[in-house]
């Protein structure tokens, strides 16, 4: 009697084991099992006719794609020396035969004195041609105390503006062209001047 309890039970034992492969109804999930593996099978799957999918084409990709091409000259200037504490002064204008000047005067702002910087601090310029832009990226600066020159209707340089920046030891500008140029970008020290040299073709 009891061998055949025992045979009954150990084939309960068999019958009730997994065969390889499992479903649950709650799940959204299918798992089959196989020799070499698992493989989930998902039943909602993204449709690629999604709406917006065929039409939008990424199109901060291709800006970005449109911008290296278009601007393949852009100019970049960079230099200045890493620190804080500095004001932009003043601004100077100067008009030459065949350039303009902007005179950017670099002073001291963390002492509370008005003494002139010895270096510029840290700056990164990119010039756009086909925009017409020169872009200004100057760190180390804790204020900013000089007003924009008015310019001329025949002037080569149109505005300059303020763009965020998202530190307070920095500021972004653009000095905004109403002609194509060729520009130089430079710094002096003792006394700190970062020097743009605009130049119309």
């Amino acid at each position: 009697m009891k061998k055949i309890v025992l045979t009954l039970f150990v084939a309960l034992l068999f019958t009730a084991c997994e065969t390889g492969v499992r479903y649950d109804q709650n799940s959204t999930n299918t798992t089959v099992a196989h020799d070499n593996g698992i493989v989930d099978l998902i039943d909602e799957k993204p449709s690629f006719e999604d709406e917006g999918f065929d039409t939008d084409l990424h199109p901060i990709v291709l800006e970005k794609e449109s911008l290296s091409v278009a601007d393949a000259t852009v100019q970049t200037f960079e230099g200045g020396v890493i620190g804080d504490g500095l004001n932009v002064k003043s601004i100077r204008e100067g008009n030459h035969d065949s350039y303009m000047r902007l005179v950017f005067d670099t002073y001291m702002w963390s002492d509370g004195s008005s003494k002139p910087a010895n270096n510029v601090g840290h700056y990164k310029v990119n010039y756009y041609p086909s925009k017409k832009v020169i872009t200004v990226v100057i760190s180390g600066y804790r204020a900013f105390s000089a007003a924009f020159p008015k310019f001329s209707s025949v002037s080569i340089v149109e505005k300059i503006y303020f763009d965020k920046y998202l530190d307070d030891s920095g500021y972004t500008f653009h000095i905004k062209l109403r002609d194509a140029a060729k520009v130089r970008v430079f710094d002096l020290k003792s006394p700190a001047r970062l020097v743009f040299d605009i130049k119309k073709l």
